[in-house]
């Protein structure tokens, strides 16, 4: 499930290839592709359409700032709830000049999320298993800057 960082669901536009290196040119629509596997494939483009990349907490964004301007979205790919890396690729990717929306995914819990939207994430992927209206709950009580007056 997708919730935006106000707590509503929203649609996942983008695709993400079923398996395999993209073909290049990527064919038209909005493409999701994990950076690894568009950087081995070349770095395609989708003919028409919009591109997202795929980052590991883990990951530099270096080497992307050719790139960072004309991406419609980054996912920051969270692998395990204990490891917080991925809260330190947000504000690198703005230094480097990405100001589009960027994602959370992968093994978030519900009491992160707060300090995940206050980090700057616009949107988050909850995985199977998160109760969403805990989730939603949780995005709604705790504003923008913390817990309530």
């Amino acid at each position: 499930m997708l919730l935006r960082d106000d707590g509503e669901p929203v649609t996942d536009d983008f695709v993400r290839p079923r398996s395999g290196v993209p073909a290049d040119p990527l064919p038209p629509g909005d493409w999701l592709l994990r950076r690894e596997d568009w950087e081995a494939a070349g770095r395609p483009w989708p003919e028409t359409g919009r591109l997202g990349l795929e980052l590991e907490g883990q990951d530099s964004p270096e080497g992307l700032e050719d790139v960072l301007s004309e991406l419609a979205l980054i996912v920051v790919r969270f692998p395990v709830a204990t490891d917080g890396r991925g809260f330190s690729l947000l504000p690198w990717l703005r230094r480097l000049g990405y100001s589009g929306p960027v994602r959370a995914a992968g093994d978030l819990r519900v009491d992160q999320l707060s300090a995940l939207r206050r980090t700057g994430f616009n949107s988050f992927e909850l995985a199977a298993g998160v109760d969403l209206a805990v989730a939603r709950d949780c995005l709604r009580r705790f504003g923008r800057h913390g817990v309530p007056a």
